[in-house]
C-alpha cells in the first residue's frame, strides 16, 4: 500500500514539475517560445480606427471618433480624453509577439483571459469591422505587464506596456475633464461677477447680501482694475488667476442629469477676454453635496457640468485688497486713467461681455 502511494506521489510530482516548466503559470517568461514574431496587428493604422469597444466584468465603454474629436458613447455627448485614447491606440499598435505564458485553452481562466474575467477590447473601422481584437487578463510579475490573448486564439502571452487598469475603468474616467483652455499670456481683460456673503461668527450660516463686479484690463504689460474702482492691480495675483482658469481641469464629473447644480443663476462668473476678441466664460454654482470641498461648474459655451475644487473657486473670491495695490507715492492720480485710455479701441467693451 505504502509503495503504491509512493509511486503515485512520485508521478504527481513529476507531472507538476513538467507543468511548471512548460506552462510557468503566474511567472514571467524571459525567453521567446513563440512561433511568431513582429507586431501582433501589423496592418493596424491608428488613423483608420473609428471606435474602441471595451467590455469587462465591471465596466463597458465605447469610444467613437467623429469628424472633429473622440467622444464617449454613453448618451451624454461628452468628449473623450484625446491624449488617453491616442496613447491607448499607440500602445496597441506597438504590441509584438513576445513571451508565451501558455498555449493551453484550459489555462485561460488561470490568466483571466476568459469570457468571465477578461477585458475584451476591439478596435473598429468606419464600417464597424474589427482592426484589432484581444482580451486583457491579469497582471504579470512586473510593472505595466499583463497577460493578453488574441480574440479566437488559445495562446496567452505577456505584453509589456499594457496595464489592465487602462482598460478596466468606468466611462467617467475616459471623459475629458478640461473646463477651460486658453493662452493666459494673450488675455487682455478679466471680469469676475460674484455674490457677496454676510460676515458671520463661527457656527452661523452666511447669507447672500449682494453682488460684486470686478473688472480688470491689461495695458503695456500691467493690469489695472477699473471696477468697482480704478486702482493698479497686482500682476502676480491676476496672472495666478488666469493660469488657473486657462488650464482648469475638473476634479470630477457629476451626474449630468442631477438637479441642484445652481448654474442657472451662478454664484460666480469669470470672463476672460483675449486679444482676438474671443471671450471664455466659466460659471460656478452650488457646492457639490456628493463630493466635499468641490463646486459645480461649467464652461458657458458647453452644456457639460463639472465638479471643481474649492481651492480653484477660492481664487475667484479673493478680496479686492488682495488683488489691487495702492498707488505709489509720486504717481499721479490720473495714471490709472491714462493706462486705460492707452488701450486699443474696443478693449474695454470686449473685456466686459454682455450679462
Amino acid at each position: 500500500m505504502k509503495k503504491n502511494i509512493l509511486i503515485l506521489s512520485t508521478v504527481f510530482v513529476l507531472m507538476l514539475v513538467v507543468y511548471l516548466l512548460v506552462e510557468r503559470p503566474g511567472t514571467d517568461i524571459y525567453r521567446d517560445r513563440g512561433k511568431k514574431s513582429g507586431p501582433v496587428f501589423p496592418d493596424l493604422k491608428q488613423d483608420s480606427v473609428r471606435a474602441v469597444e471595451i467590455k469587462g466584468s465591471r465596466y463597458s465603454v465605447t469610444l467613437r471618433k467623429t469628424d472633429k474629436e473622440w467622444m464617449v458613447d454613453d448618451g451624454e455627448g461628452f468628449p473623450a480624453d484625446e491624449e488617453a485614447v491616442e496613447s491607448l491606440l499607440q500602445d496597441v499598435a506597438a504590441m509584438t509577439y513576445s513571451e508565451i505564458a501558455s498555449e493551453n485553452k484550459e489555462n485561460h481562466a488561470l490568466f483571466e483571459v476568459d469570457d468571465l474575467k477578461g477585458v475584451k477590447v476591439r478596435l473598429l473601422d468606419g464600417k464597424n469591422q474589427p482592426l484589432a481584437a484581444f482580451i486583457v487578463g491579469k497582471f504579470g510579475q512586473g510593472p505595466e505587464i499583463s497577460y493578453i490573448r488574441e480574440d479566437g486564439a488559445n495562446t496567452v502571452t505577456l505584453q509589456k506596456g499594457l496595464h489592465r487598469f487602462r482598460f478596466d475603468q468606468p466611462a467617467q474616467n475616459w471623459k475629458d475633464r478640461t473646463v477651460m483652455k486658453f493662452d493666459p499670456t494673450k488675455a487682455t481683460g478679466l471680469e469676475i461677477n460674484r455674490v457677496v456673503m454676510s460676515k458671520v461668527k463661527e457656527g452661523e450660516i452666511a447669507e447672500v447680501v449682494g453682488n460684486e463686479r470686478l473688472l480688470f484690463v491689461m495695458s503695456d504689460g500691467g493690469w489695472s482694475m477699473i471696477e468697482p474702482e480704478k486702482k493698479p492691480a497686482r500682476k502676480t495675483e491676476l496672472d495666478n488667476i488666469l493660469t488657473i482658469l486657462s488650464g482648469m481641469k475638473a476634479a470630477g464629473i457629476p451626474d449630468q442629469k442631477a438637479a441642484g447644480a445652481g448654474l442657472e443663476s451662478p454664484g460666480i462668473a469669470a470672463a476672460v477676454t483675449m486679444r482676438d476678441g474671443t471671450i471664455h466664460v466659466m460659471q460656478v454654482g452650488n457646492e457639490n453635496p456628493d463630493r466635499p470641498n468641490e463646486f459645480f461648474a461649467r464652461n458657458a459655451d458647453k452644456p457639460h457640468v463639472f465638479s471643481i475644487s474649492a481651492y480653484q473657486v477660492s481664487k475667484l473670491m479673493e478680496p479686492v485688497e488682495s488683488l489691487t495695490q495702492e498707488t505709489k507715492s509720486g504717481t499721479s492720480a490720473g495714471s490709472v486713467d491714462e493706462n486705460i485710455n492707452n488701450l486699443d479701441p474696443g478693449v474695454l467693451e470686449s473685456a466686459a461681455p454682455p450679462r
